[in-house]
């Protein structure tokens, strides 16, 4: 809740797409912006920015990668864990008959915020 608090938008749940043109315009400058974290000093007259990158091929990918990797170990069904991550589940005619319980997707996540917590 403090992160929904501290960046709620006005038409949507964030701020970003009261920021952003669409989604994927966020999602094309947060993978610049990922990019260039780490170390940064300005040099020359004009004071450029020469970055050094830690992980220089960081992208949102590796969250999601990381998140499901994590929930697989924690034996969360491999069902829970497609849903989360926006995948169908199954076929997509099977998809459309089935109603996914998103509460296990709220579960499947606090079972990684607590397996995360504690480390």
């Amino acid at each position: 809740m403090e992160i929904i608090n501290r960046y709620r938008g006005k038409g949507y749940l964030l701020d970003i797409m009261d920021t952003f043109v669409d989604y994927k315009n966020f999602l094309h400058r947060m993978g610049i912006a990922l990019k260039q974290i780490g170390g940064m000093e300005r040099t020359g007259r004009g004071g450029k920015k020469v970055r050094t990158p830690l992980f220089p091929e960081l992208s949102s990918y590796w969250s999601r990668h990381t998140w499901a990797a994590i929930a697989a170990g924690l034996d969360i069904p491999k069902e829970t864990i497609s849903e989360a991550l926006g995948h169908s589940i199954g076929s997509e005619v099977t998809s459309i008959y089935i109603k996914f319980d998103r509460k296990k997707v709220d579960e499947a996540n606090r079972k990684v915020i607590d397996f995360i917590s504690v480390k």
